[in-house]
């Protein structure tokens, strides 16, 4: 074969193109989300998009490439709307946390037809749980409640002069109220996708499978709990500074990383491959052989 032939061969390669458009959509994606001053879905985007990358690196021979006419053409109008609606986008919009689905479904559409569609099925299911807008998830699932409830008792135990009403932590001189945007559904959200994003990378059992996403929504809520503790405690006026920086500030960032490093502490130990044990041959092993004989254990009697 000429040397000539490869760029030919090369830019014929579907696969290649396709290579090129996932990269493509994904840096777009990346660089709009870089922009929209949201920590927490640049950072979960940045890790879907690593695992969907090592995902279909690591099964890239089988998967089919066989599109038909009306999934190509589905998949091209599906991406066009990306990159039109992608254009116009400038700072935070809801659209971001679709984009990448909605990408991965052009993607497979145009790769391998509408048929072909469910063998991406883990990518899909993994993209879903960057989807929903929290401010609207934490309408649908309101745990200010409990929350407050967890929070007050965390203060009740360590000694302070905490009381309930409702959604309000009071202590003297001061207060909060555990309103929606508090109740910790946004990390609960991302940590159930990084759970989910381990569990399709990594080869688990069913109780882990299991386990897995119920710790990880554990953790988001202890953590936000403690949050939450610390806000009241520090809700008297003379600590205004401090309230503002474990509220908006890099504290919160904190918490959120702090939940982040138990739930990757739990999984990489969970990962860790069984103690190697050394290799003891059978008695009959050793009969055979003269020189494991001799270096039997066993007394001969």
């Amino acid at each position: 074969m000429s040397s000539s032939t490869l760029p030919t061969r090369f830019f014929r390669d579907s696969s290649v193109w396709l290579l090129a458009s996932f990269t493509g959509l994904a840096a777009i994606h990346l660089s709009l989300a870089s922009k929209a001053n949201d920590g927490s879905l640049l950072s979960s985007s940045i890790v879907y998009w690593i695992a969907i990358a090592s995902m279909l690196w690591s099964k890239k021979k089988t998967l089919s490439f066989k599109s038909s006419f009306f999934g190509g053409g589905l998949g091209i109008l599906i991406l066009s709307l990306v990159l039109v609606k992608s254009s116009f986008m400038q700072g935070y919009d809801p659209f971001l946390r679709i984009l990448p689905l909605f990408s991965m479904i052009g993607l497979g559409l145009l790769a391998s037809g509408v048929t072909g569609l469910g063998q991406f099925w883990k990518e899909l299911s993994i993209l879903s749980f960057l989807t929903p807008p929290p401010s609207v998830l934490e309408q649908v699932i309101n745990t200010s409640p409990v929350t407050a409830k967890f929070s007050t008792a965390l203060l009740w135990y360590a000694g302070f002069p905490v009381t309930r009403e409702n959604q309000f932590i009071l202590i003297p001189n001061g207060g909060v109220e555990v309103y929606s945007g508090c109740s910790g559904v946004d990390t609960m959200l991302h940590l159930l996708g990084l759970s989910a994003v381990f569990v399709a990378l990594f080869p688990t059992s069913k109780l882990q499978k299991l386990v897995l996403p119920l710790l990880a929504i554990g953790i988001a809520f202890v953590v936000n709990g403690v949050r939450v503790s610390l806000m009241a405690a520090l809700s008297e006026p003379t600590n205004k500074a401090m309230f503002e920086y474990w509220h908006k500030g890099d504290g919160s960032l904190l918490f959120s990383m702090i939940s982040v490093v138990l739930l990757a502490t739990y999984c990489y130990f969970i990962s860790m491959p069984e103690r190697s044990v050394a290799y003891a041959p059978p008695l009959n092993e050793a009969a055979e052989d003269p020189n494991l004989a001799d270096s039997s254990p066993y007394t001969e009697v």
